[in-house]
């Protein structure tokens, strides 16, 4: 996660409570990476998550994803700007100070599904296979080309 706008906006990935917003330890990487959990697994054998966010009091604007939603809505000074691109919803950003929303229409016709999460024991093994995924996705997305197509 980061803090930015000195304090006033933290940007995590899955989101961050209050209390862990100055912490860089393994609970607040956690939580950044994963949100919150009840422990339990859905039909689908994914963690069941806790809607954190109806509960944050912070002072600190929270900016967050990974679990997509149809529209990007405040709630208690937190906003999942993460709009379904990859599934052919929309690409959400957030203009900082101003609070502005720019979105852009993604692909009508996604073809990426959610398989279930990945765990690693080794972190920097699930960064690097993070790290290809997203360079696969990114190739996809823009039609780019490494040379070795040609």
């Amino acid at each position: 996660h980061q803090v930015l706008a000195g304090g006033s906006l933290i940007v995590a990935h899955a989101g961050l409570v209050e209390e862990l917003h100055y912490e860089m330890g393994g609970k607040a990487r956690g939580f950044a990476l994963y949100g919150a959990t009840t422990g339990e697994h859905d039909e689908y054998g994914l963690p069941v998550r806790l809607e954190w966010a109806n509960d944050y009091v912070g002072d600190a604007h929270i900016v967050y994803g990974h679990m997509a939603v149809t529209e990007a809505v405040w709630t208690n000074r937190t906003i999942c700007i993460d709009t379904g691109c990859v599934f052919g919803g929309q690409l959400t950003a957030l203009r900082w100070p101003e609070r502005e929303l720019v979105e852009v229409d993604g692909r009508p016709q996604a073809r990426y599904t959610v398989v279930g999460e990945l765990f690693f024991e080794d972190a920097h093994a699930a960064e690097l296979l993070i790290a290809a995924f997203n360079q696969l996705v990114l190739r996809d997305l823009f039609q780019l080309t490494d040379g070795s197509d040609e």
